[in-house]
Formats: structure tokens, C-alpha cells, sequence
């Protein structure tokens, strides 16, 4: 590399290769990706700190026509951001996703770094399969039920995701499944490119790697791998030596027994089958296909509304509740991407932040194509190339997270810095201050993000001391981690929701949280409930209205509305509100039984009676509608 000759961009990028997809902090709630995301930001201060005391009187860069692309991608991206629905969330992304405007920016840096780190394709083959061999085995301990870390999920998930699916320190089965998947094509050039004496340690990390990838169950993951298998060894059996013909064979009947080995373990004892997990990817009575077609039809009217830019980035966790359809409960309207890469585009940053993604791929895939037919070393490229593919395949069915979308860009990076690049001087001076400029920037987002990271922490503090009973320290736990990350709704609403419960009130940190962020609906639900506290009825009546236009399927929502109006002496509206709650979820009991006390109110007795039998029938023992059946039961008598 010209201007930096010390190579420590190269073990940076390494070490972003080696060390990301392993970082968690056991400490935090979130886990894995915030941690993630500071440590990638150290790492490139680093590296920019010391390419700025590099000494030299011109430095060279390397670019490319995808750089500029990806300036025009970044720049949509800021504009959608600016005229976002939530400003601050598309800088930021949202909780535990971290996929905003910064995470767009930090890709986009990688890459150039990458692309001027002039890397060897050897090392990095290495350290991917290293990486990828030390997540296989926790992901295999993980699924014959061994844990060495503390994770905040609930017991059920826990004791699911241990019995069946593997996430090894990814905190998500499909973000192992896209990173193992991704570093399959890596592992297998290796093994060709390898000696004699390390052949056997190479087929062996092979081995591990697909056996964990099954254990994963990630259908994304596992077509995002056949398809990089499958251009890997096509692209590399062509014009080929007749050893290498050979070791692809060989490397093709491996990968064959080591799937067949994986199924077997997988669907060893109670465990459900991998075979019947891989044949549900084509059936439509699966639920989980049923929920990505729902999301899929709820996001292209998500487009349809705002077709320009979209919503903003980061924010479709937010925004989806309102376009989603009909009979999907409040998890699955909770989804934070579109579960495919395009709509998750088109959503966020619209037609045209779209359009320059979709010309960036099609420059990729030219360049790709351009550099495979002049290389002599065409296995290299081309597990460069079937990586990169495992990804956009794999996303067209889920989403990627931090590891391997890093991995993804410095894939990139090392595809366009190694074959088709040109180099610019530029004085030292103008070098400088460009790099001064990006320095100061990545500096304050990693003190940022650290701030996020020690907030985090007191965070899970709070949630542990508050399940044990410990309100007190909850508080104080949940205020500390407000002081690190003043401007994060989760710690706001969760702060708002102790205080309810110990009769104090949270219509301060209520409101912070709504002022925070305006298109969660959950925080004017909460804001509702702090205002009807204090007797603000007919402001919390406006919270209440504007959660159901922020999510129109929350039953609990139309519920407590009809309660509102109610107690306000609108009978009828009280009766559309829980009527519309009954009509998206019939079996809940609780709006039946208040509209029988509404219908009570009215002097309506049979209709009230027909309400708390249905009541009933959802919750025999429920002693509260019996003694509501009862009254109105004596009250017919007494009519009678």
C-alpha cells in the first residue's frame, strides 16, 4: 500500500474479519451488536489515526466507480434521513439493530479501507475459517444444550434456541446461519490454495463449519450457502488444472457427507427434522413463510405511501404496524426489516436510494466478471465473488446484522483494491485534512457508542433488579443508564412503567420518551396511562387515538380506549372501540367483558349477558365476569 507501509490497515481489517462476529458483552442487555459496533469503531479510529501521523509529502488513494456510487448511496441516505419520520432513529437505527444512518456510513468506510489495505487473499481465507471454526463449535455446543454465557433472552427462547437452533455470540440463529454461510466459499478456496500439510485441518474446519450451519435452521443461511457452493465450484472446476478438478470433487463429496452427517445430529433425539425445516422453505402452509408474505405485502404499501425516499432508515420497526395485515399478532407487526433486502430499501430510503443500491450491485457484478476472465488465480475470486453472493441471496429471505455485513464490505473492498482500481495523489496537506475530518467523525461515534454501550449495561442492571422485586434499584440502575443515553425510548418507557407501578408518576419520563421517539406507539400508550394517573383524561384520550393510528391492529389499545370513553360517558364510541378489538382478536376475553359492562350502563342486559358469557367461554374461572354475569343475570330477573 503507498501511503501506509507499516501494514496496519491489513491486520485492522483482519481483525474486524477475526474478532467482530466474537464480540459480546455479557453485561449489556442488547448483547452482541453494540458491543460489535464499538469495537468496530475502534478499530477504524485506529487505523485512521495512524494513517493521519503517516509521514509522507503525497499520499495515494485507490478508487473506484463503486466509491462513487456508494457517495451518491450515502447521500440519499442523508437526505431520507433529514426527512425522515424520526430523524433521530435514522441516524441511530433502532434498539439492538443499530442499522441507521451511522451504520450505513461505518460500511461504506470499511469498504474503503478495505479496498486500500491491499489484503492478502490468503490471510484473509485464513482468518474467516478461523473465525468460522470457533462459532461452529460454541454453535454445536450450544445445540447439545452446553452454554458458557450469560444471555438475556427469556427461558423459553433460551431453552429453544439451546434444544434447537444455534446463534453461537450472533444472539440470532440467522445471523450465524448468513455468517457461516458467507464463509463457506472462503474456507474452500482456502483449502486449494493450502499446502499438503495443512490440507486435513482445512477439510476439517469445513467439516465443522457446515455442520453448525444446519444446526442454525436458518433457511436464509442455507440457501445464501448452496447458491456460494454452488458458484464457487462452478466458477473455479472451469479451466482448472486436473489437481484442482480433483480437490474440487473431493471438496464437493465432503461438503456432501458433512450435510448429511449435520441433518442426522440435527434431528438426533426430540429435535425437529432439518430435512422437513429445508423442504418448508417451498411450502406456503409454514407459518413462518405465511408471516414473511404478510410482511412482504404490508411493506409494498409501506412503498406505495412514500415512494421518493421511503420512511427513513432504521425505522421500519416503527412504521410497518400501520400497514400491516390483518391477524398478525404484536410480535410478528414488530419486525425490524422486511425480511428482504430490496423491500427493506425501498421501504427506508425509497426509489431512489433504491436505484442506486440496485446500479452499485450491477457494477459489482460487471466488475466481478471483468476481473474473473484476466486473473490467473480464479478460485480466489471466485469464493470473493460466491461470498458475496451467499449474502445477497441469504438477505432476500432475512436480514444481515453487523459481522457479516462487515465481512460483506471488506469483501467488496478486497474485490475492487486488488483488480480494478485506480490510484490518485493528492498532496499531503489535502490528505490530511480529508482524513482529520473522518477521524474526528469516527472519534466522537465511538465515544458515542461507548456511551451506549455503559447505558446498556446499567440497563440490564435495572431489568435484573426489577424482575427480582427490586424496584428501588431498578430505578436507580434505569436513571444511570438515562444519564449515559438520555435520548433511547426503551430506557425512558421502561423508567415511566416502574414508577406507574409504584403509584408514583411517570409523566416525565413518559413524555421523554414520546418526544424521543414520536412513532413508537407503545410510548403513548404509556403516556395514556400516566395521563388517565393524573386524571388528564381527555389528553390521554388523543395518546390513545394516536397509538391506534400508529399500530390500528392493538387490541389492548382499542380496549383501553373503550374504557376511556366510558368513563367519559361516550357509550357508543366506548362500544366501536371494543367491538373493533373483539372483531381483530375474538378470543380476548378481557374487551368482552367490558363491553358487557358498557351494555350494562346502557341498560342493554341481554346484549351485556351475551357479552359476559363469551367472556366466559374464553376464561371459565375468570371471577370478575361471573360476578359481572350475576348482577346483570339479577338485574333481567328483576326487570322480569
Amino acid at each position: 500500500m503507498a501511503f501506509f507501509n507499516d501494514h496496519v490497515l491489513q491486520w485492522v481489517i483482519l481483525a474486524i474479519i477475526l474478532l467482530t462476529p466474537l464480540v459480546f458483552c455479557p453485561w449489556s442487555y442488547g448483547g452482541s451488536e453494540l458491543p460489535k459496533l464499538l469495537f468496530v469503531h475502534i478499530l477504524m479510529v485506529f487505523a485512521l489515526i495512524c494513517l493521519l501521523l503517516a509521514k509522507r509529502k503525497e499520499s495515494t488513494f485507490k478508487i473506484s466507480i463503486i466509491h462513487l456510487l456508494l457517495l451518491a448511496f450515502f447521500g440519499i441516505s442523508a437526505i431520507a434521513t433529514v426527512l425522515s419520520v424520526s430523524p433521530f432513529i435514522s441516524v441511530t437505527g433502532t434498539y439492538q439493530r443499530y442499522n441507521g444512518l451511522i451504520l450505513i456510513a461505518d460500511m461504506i468506510l470499511l469498504c474503503f479501507l478495505s479496498t486500500n489495505a491491499s489484503l492478502d487473499l490468503r490471510k484473509l481465507f485464513v482468518s474467516a475459517t478461523i473465525v468460522g471454526v470457533i462459532l461452529s463449535l460454541y454453535g454445536i455446543a450450544q445445540h447439545f444444550g452446553l452454554e458458557f454465557a450469560n444471555w438475556d433472552i427469556s427461558e423459553a427462547t433460551r431453552k429453544s434456541a439451546l434444544k434447537y437452533r444455534s446463534f453461537a455470540t450472533l444472539a440470532n440463529p440467522s445471523f450465524l446461519g448468513l455468517q457461516l454461510a458467507m464463509i463457506l466459499p472462503l474456507t474452500m478456496a482456502g483449502i486449494l490454495r493450502s499446502g499438503k500439510r495443512f490440507k486435513l485441518a482445512w477439510y476439517l474446519a469445513l467439516v465443522l463449519i457446515i455442520i453448525c450451519l444446519i444446526f442454525t435452521y436458518s433457511r436464509a443461511g442455507w440457501l445464501g450457502a448452496i447458491a456460494g457452493i454452488t458458484a464457487w465450484i462452478g466458477l473455479s472446476y472451469r479451466k482448472n488444472t486436473h489437481l484442482k478438478a480433483l480437490l474440487l470433487r473431493w471438496e464437493l463429496l465432503v461438503v456432501i457427507c458433512s450435510v448429511i452427517i449435520g441433518a442426522l445430529l440435527a434431528s438426533f433425539g426430540d429435535r425437529p427434522s432439518a430435512l422437513d425445516r429445508a423442504v418448508s422453505i417451498a411450502s406456503q402452509d409454514d407459518s413462518s413463510t405465511q408471516v414473511r408474505f404478510k410482511i412482504w405485502r404490508g411493506s409494498l404499501d409501506m412503498i406505495a405511501e412514500r415512494p421518493i425516499l421511503g420512511w427513513g432508515p432504521g425505522t421500519f420497526r416503527y412504521v410497518f404496524p400501520r400497514f400491516a395485515p390483518d391477524h398478525m399478532n404484536e410480535l410478528e407487526r414488530q419486525n425490524v426489516s422486511a425480511h428482504n433486502d430490496f423491500l427493506d430499501h425501498l421501504t427506508q430510503i425509497g426509489v431512489l436510494g433504491s436505484a442506486v443500491y440496485l446500479c452499485l450491485l450491477v457494477v459489482i457484478f460487471v466488475i466481478f466478471f471483468r476481473v474473473f476472465y484476466v486473473t490467473d488465480d480464479r478460485s480466489s475470486i471466485s469464493a470473493l465473488g460466491a461470498s458475496l453472493l451467499s449474502y445477497l441471496i441469504a438477505v432476500q429471505f432475512g436480514f444481515g446484522s453487523l459481522a457479516p455485513m462487515s465481512l460483506w464490505w471488506i469483501l467488496l473492498g478486497c474485490l475492487i483494491g486488488n483488480y480494478e482500481c485506480k490510484s490518485y495523489k493528492l498532496p499531503s496537506w489535502l490528505a490530511k485534512t480529508f482524513i482529520s475530518i473522518i477521524t474526528v467523525t469516527w472519534i466522537f461515534l465511538t465515544l458515542w457508542s461507548a456511551s451506549w454501550l455503559i447505558a446498556d449495561v446499567y440497563f440490564r442492571d435495572a431489568k435484573m433488579a426489577w424482575e427480582n422485586g427490586d424496584k428501588s434499584t431498578a430505578i436507580a440502575k434505569a436513571e444511570q443508564a438515562i444519564k449515559w443515553n438520555p435520548k433511547q425510548d426503551i430506557y425512558l418507557a421502561f423508567l415511566g412503567r416502574i414508577q406507574q407501578e409504584m403509584g408514583n408518576s411517570s409523566l416525565e419520563a413518559c413524555i421523554k420518551a414520546v418526544w424521543v421517539n414520536p412513532i413508537n406507539s407503545a410510548n403513548h400508550a404509556l403516556l395514556a396511562t400516566s395521563l388517565q394517573s393524573l386524571g388528564q383524561d381527555k389528553i390521554a384520550l388523543k395518546e390513545l387515538q394516536k397509538t391506534i393510528e400508529l399500530d390500528p391492529q392493538w387490541v389492548q389499545a382499542y380496549n383501553s380506549l373503550g374504557l376511556l370513553y366510558q368513563k367519559l360517558g361516550d357509550a357508543n364510541s366506548a362500544i366501536s372501540s371494543l367491538m373493533t378489538a373483539i372483531e381483530i382478536e375474538p378470543g380476548y376475553a378481557s374487551a368482552h367483558n367490558n363491553l358487557g359492562n358498557v351494555y350494562l350502563s346502557k341498560g342493554e342486559i341481554d346484549k351485556a349477558i351475551i357479552s359476559y358469557q363469551r367472556a366466559l367461554s374464553l376464561e371459565p374461572g375468570w371471577a370478575t365476569a361471573k360476578h359481572n354475569m350475576d348482577i346483570a343475570l339479577h338485574l333481567r330477573k328483576e326487570q322480569k
